[in-house]
């Protein structure tokens, strides 16, 4: 498998890993119960959306890689 592919699968891999751990750590979990509602909202919302966006760029590079 090209050295690229293996790369862009590995960040995703990560990427995706981020949304299970993100409140469970003890340090995280202080974190984001120290932050008022509204900006709990306001940054899992942001998270979430550039995760997203960098989950969906990679699954653009691996297609682009793909068709060569």
């Amino acid at each position: 498998m090209n050295e690229n592919l293996k790369e862009l699968y590995r960040k995703k891999s990560k990427l995706l890993e981020k949304f299970k751990i993100a409140k469970d750590s003890a340090e995280n979990k202080q974190l984001w119960e120290d932050l008022p509602a509204s900006e709990r909202v306001k940054y899992a919302k942001w998270y979430f959306e550039y995760c997203q966006r960098e989950i969906e760029a990679i699954d653009e590079e691996i297609k682009n890689i793909k068709k060569r």
